[in-house]
Parts: C-alpha cells; sequence; structure tokens
C-alpha cells in the first residue's frame, strides 16, 4: 500500500491540497476555508494531518510541491481516465455516447472506447461494441483540468444496435500501456425498437407491410408478422344480454431480414380470418411485427 499524508496537524499553516488524476472531476475544485479543499476526483475531503492510503496498483507518480502556498499532490495511475458524460437514444435502435478519456501513460494519445449495452460486461444478456479510437474530439473543459493531455480526447457518437427498451449503457476505455481498461460509468437509456414500418395497405385477402430492420449492417433480425383483430360478440349474462371483446389472430408470417434491410411483406389471411371477415364485414386489425426484444404495431381496417 502506498500512504500520503496532506502535511502538518490541523494547528499548521501549511496545508498542501491532494488531487487525484485518474478518475473524472467529480468535487468543488476551491473551498472558502483553504486548510479544508477537497480531494476533488475522489468525492473524499482530507484535512490537515490525513493520511490517504490508496493500492499500488493505482499510484506510479507521486509529486509533491516544496511551496506551501500552492502545495499540492498529482497522482497519476496506470489505468485510463475519463467520464461518460451521456447515454441517450437518438432514433430507433441507436444509442449515442458522449465522453472523455486519456491513458496517464500517453496522454496526448487519442484512446479507444468498448461500449456496452444492458449493463457491465458480463452481465448476463449484455453486447459489447468495440468502437475504435474515437476519443480524439476536442475538449476544452479537459485541457484546463489536465493540460499534460491537451484537449483530443473526446468522444461523441450514435451506433446501431440490437438492444431496446431501457437499457443500462456502460463505456469503458481501452488501457495503451500498462494497468487495465477502465470503466468510464453506466448511464440508462430508452431505446425504442429498430424496426420502421411503411407502405401499409389492405388487400381482399391479405396485408402488405414494407418492414425495415434497423440493427447493425450484417446481423441477423428474424422476425414475424401477425394480424390481430379485435372486436365484440353478445353474451348472455342474468342480468340480460350484453357484450364482450374477443382477440383474434388471423394471419402470421415468418421473415428474416439482415441489419438495415428493407423488405415489403404480403401476409395472408388465414381460413379462419377469412371466414371471420365475411362474416363481419369488417374487422379493426392490428399489424404486428416483432424481432428478439420488441415489437411495433401498425392499425389498419379490413372489408369483407
Amino acid at each position: 500500500m502506498t500512504s500520503i499524508s496532506t502535511g502538518k496537524s490541523a494547528g499548521s499553516s501549511a496545508t498542501p491540497m491532494a488531487e487525484r488524476a485518474w478518475g473524472p472531476a467529480s468535487g468543488p475544485n476551491t473551498s472558502k476555508n483553504s486548510s479544508e479543499k477537497p480531494f476533488i476526483t475522489s468525492g473524499v475531503w482530507l484535512k490537515p494531518g490525513a493520511t490517504l492510503t490508496m493500492p499500488r496498483t493505482l499510484t506510479t507518480r507521486v509529486t509533491l510541491s516544496n511551496d506551501p502556498s500552492a502545495s499540492r499532490i498529482m497522482v497519476s495511475g496506470t489505468n485510463p481516465v475519463g467520464y461518460l458524460d451521456l447515454a441517450q437514444s437518438p432514433a430507433p435502435g441507436q444509442v449515442r455516447v458522449r465522453g472523455w478519456a486519456f491513458d496517464p501513460d500517453a496522454p496526448t494519445e487519442p484512446l479507444a472506447i468498448r461500449l456496452s449495452v444492458g449493463g457491465k460486461e458480463g452481465t448476463a444478456g449484455a453486447v459489447a461494441y468495440e468502437l475504435g479510437t474515437v476519443a480524439t474530439r476536442s475538449r476544452r473543459d479537459v485541457a484546463l483540468e489536465f493540460p499534460e493531455a491537451g484537449p483530443k480526447h473526446g468522444f461523441d457518437l450514435a451506433l446501431s444496435t440490437v438492444k431496446s427498451g431501457r437499457q443500462r449503457v456502460c463505456a469503458y476505455a481501452l488501457n495503451i500501456a500498462s494497468g487495465e481498461d477502465r470503466l468510464l460509468g453506466c448511464k440508462g437509456a430508452t431505446i425504442p425498437v429498430a424496426l420502421r414500418l411503411s407502405n401499409l395497405k389492405a388487400g381482399a385477402r391479405k396485408v402488405r407491410v414494407r418492414v425495415q430492420c434497423l440493427w447493425p449492417s450484417g446481423t441477423e433480425c428474424p422476425g414475424q408478422i401477425l394480424l390481430r383483430s379485435r372486436f365484440r360478440v353478445a353474451s348472455h349474462s342474468r342480468t340480460g344480454p350484453r357484450t364482450r371483446p374477443v382477440k383474434r389472430v388471423i394471419g402470421r408470417f415468418p421473415f428474416r431480414l439482415t441489419g438495415g434491410e428493407a423488405r415489403t411483406f404480403r401476409v395472408p389471411l388465414s381460413s379462419g380470418g377469412l371466414a371471420l371477415l365475411r362474416q363481419r364485414g369488417r374487422l379493426k386489425t392490428h399489424v404486428v411485427v416483432a424481432i428478439p426484444g420488441g415489437r411495433r404495431t401498425a392499425a389498419i381496417g379490413l372489408r369483407g
């Protein structure tokens, strides 16, 4: 273990500030009482005379200033540093992430980022995406906080994903030299189902619909189209005649697309569906298109 002391006891006039540079800044940089300045990136406050103990694996370089008026401790780790600022879904089947990262072992080098949608790496059902060396955008705030790294360490991009619904999105900075990849943070995002429906039209014996799968290019996108009708039928009870709602599947059609592909399908009504349409004259029908993880629905009227 490595121990770092802030200096003299609480009654001393020399009170240096400890600052850690391996995580995102998450606290104030100044304090009205100069004898109690914060340990800015860890959320831990170091008072005069306190000692901070850290594993040696987290510290590679410690520099102490002899100037009591500007005394500080700079600690650089072997792991990347950074933060995930934002995760959201700009469109169905897409997730956008924004943040920054750099490696203290090579502070001016751009870093590669890996994304895990569905939870941290190792979470059941989580899907990982290697984004490549994308932490290259200018971030003035990073340059001000870490002048030795410069500004070219931001990332802001959107990508297609097979996940949908409410998901936990986690970003990792890939280590360059010694050390390990670092989790930059996780944030929640609601991702609409990656389907687009268009050109919906009812025919005499079938329903036509154009389906586009918005999953990543080349990804297998299997699914199914259902025609579901809902109507009311007469029933009897002790209180007299009444009606009750009934749901019926009057057609189904399996399909298989690849990510980004769009195709028009003609879904035939089943024999029971045709008989029901002839009997009732018209049916209010929902066209349900489902893929693993979600579905989209559109309404259409059928006439016999």
